[in-house]
């Protein structure tokens, strides 16, 4: 029996980005879903199993800091691998991200070559692909 696909998240407020991170990860293992802020993500989250989340910081509404709280406070969700996006350079707010739970960090502009092998070795770690903090 084929293993069932991934489910990812991807929450981004720029609708390009989020029309070419679907295109660039979805194939046979992997089924991507897409929320513009923060606040449609946690609706998202709490309606939908996702077995990873790829999250901008900046964004209106709920920005991705929150949604790391979040996806890190619940406890469905607590060992959810979150991927971060962001074209900020200070280290500060990344390393907040990490000291939130953020699993992993991807620099804008995006590399869509080398995103899905970062996909696929966080959601090969599973919930072991521990928060850095």
């Amino acid at each position: 029996m084929p293993e069932a696909r991934k489910r990812v998240l991807v929450v981004d407020d720029d609708p390009t980005f989020r029309k070419i991170a679907e295109r660039a990860l979805t194939d046979e293992a992997v089924e991507v879903d897409t929320a513009e802020d923060g606040s449609v993500a946690i609706g998202k989250l709490g309606a939908a199993h996702f077995d990873l989340v790829i999250v901008d910081l900046e964004m209106p509404r709920t920005d991705g800091f929150g949604v790391i709280k979040h996806v890190r406070g619940d406890a469905r969700t607590t060992t959810t691998p979150i991927i971060v996006i962001t074209g900020k350079t200070n280290l500060s707010a990344i390393d907040k991200a990490y000291q939130l739970g953020a699993s992993a960090f991807v620099s804008k502009p995006v590399n869509w070559r080398l995103l899905p092998f970062k996909v696929k070795d966080t959601l090969a770690q599973g919930p072991h692909a521990k928060p850095i903090r």
